[in-house]
């Protein structure tokens, strides 16, 4: 090892002294290629600040693999008449699927065995696998939203298994690879206490470092408020409490009769007065959606923390959020917005009602909340958290 080159104690990676130090570390991120794209900003962020950043897009071309897996559901009465949401839940069962996390971990091994410079640490984009299966020396890190033990503990519906012992297997897959990691990085406190208790991770290994979101330019000199429009991601409905948002667009449309609400991500809304249901929408469309609405709403019934809503309130929208899980983290009640538990549908009215009959409230808590974004959920700070938790044992 060069004495220009880091060195792995027990809990930290260890860069030369000086001011330069960090630049000395080499990083690989690994993932699938949808989710390195989403997080194209964490590479950016990380190549200002480190030697170099390979992106290692995981290569896998399963379709014989899935074939033989779907064939096998439905020889054991496991899969119906094939429907879009029957396919779904078969390919879900295939990526969760311990077989597969198998498969890929070998793989994903196999790209960095032969990538032409060996990284100091890997970063990998979620656990649908282990970079390192094996136990080699080659240290790694993961970086997550929630864990299956979180999602069987407040959304269950997201589980793809019939079989307990398929969930036990695959969490026992998973729970080695958490425990095997120089560091886990987490987007909330939530997911940080869920891998020390729910898979008995060594609490100097987890780190929480946040997220952010792809951000483009605005500014709140030009910003209005008052317009009375509401947008929500419905993309999966019941999940985000679209039923909510919509019990609660009826009365609200009582007592402020010009509101609106938008809603992305799906069509498949029951008509409303005053919903304008758009569907998926190119970025530039969504941003000015996110410009012109005075309110964010996400009553979600589980959720992390959600890119969406991070994007709303770097536009000046107010955040009303739900209770659940991560969703508490991303701000603090009363001073960039509102959190409220998502089965009371009468407050839920309340404070939206208050946002858009007072647009100078509206500009206040906006103001706040892309003030927060700024500081604390953006792809730089998401970075020095990580580099200054694997330069010293994480907190």
């Amino acid at each position: 090892m060069s004495a220009l080159s880091p060195t792995l104690g027990r809990n930290e990676l260890r860069p030369p002294a000086g001011p330069e130090g960090a630049r000395a570390i080499r990083i690989a991120v690994v993932g699938e290629p949808f989710f390195l794209d989403r997080h194209a900003g964490l590479l950016e962020a990380l190549r200002k600040r480190v030697r170099a950043v390979d992106r290692i897009p995981l290569v896998d071309r399963p379709l014989l693999h899935a074939a033989r897996f779907a064939l096998g559901e439905v020889l054991r009465g496991a899969a119906w008449t094939p429907s879009p949401g029957t396919l779904r839940r078969l390919r879900d069962r295939f990526e969760k699927d311990p077989a597969t996390f198998v498969r890929r971990s070998r793989i994903s091994e196999r790209m960095l065995a032969a990538a032409t410079q060996k990284p100091d640490l890997v970063v990998q984009i979620g656990s649908l696998w282990s970079p390192n299966l094996s136990g080699s020396a080659l240290p790694y890190a993961h970086y997550i939203d929630v864990t299956t033990a979180m999602v069987r503990r407040y959304w269950p519906q997201w589980l793809p298994y019939d079989r307990d012992a398929t969930l036990e297997a695959w969490l026992s897959l998973e729970g080695a690879s958490y425990r095997g990691a120089f560091r886990v990085f987490t987007f909330t406190r939530a997911a940080r206490d869920s891998l020390i208790r729910d898979y008995g991770v060594d609490p100097e290994r987890v780190a929480t470092v946040g997220t952010a979101g792809h951000y483009g330019p605005t500014s709140m000199e030009t910003r209005s408020y008052g317009g009375r429009r509401i947008i929500f991601n419905g993309s999966e409905f019941e999940r985000k409490g679209g039923d909510l948002v919509l019990a609660a667009f009826r009365m609200l449309r009582e007592r402020v009769p010009d509101a609106a609400l938008r809603i992305v991500g799906t069509r498949n809304v029951p008509p409303q007065q005053g919903v304008d249901v758009l569907g998926n929408v190119s970025r530039d469309v969504l941003y000015r959606v996110m410009a012109e609405s005075d309110v964010v709403l996400a009553p979600s019934r589980f959720e992390g923390i959600p890119g969406f809503v991070l994007e709303a309130m770097h536009y000046g929208a107010v955040p009303i959020l739900s209770d659940a899980v991560g969703m508490s983290e991303i701000i603090t009640d009363g001073d960039e917005g509102f959190i409220v538990s998502p089965t009371t549908v009468d407050r839920l009215v309340d404070r939206v009602e208050a946002v858009l009959r007072d647009p100078a409230l509206a500009r206040r808590l906006g103001s706040a909340a892309r003030r927060r974004i700024a500081r604390y959920m953006d792809w730089d700070a998401v970075v020095d958290r990580m580099l200054r938790s694997a330069t010293c044992p994480a907190q």
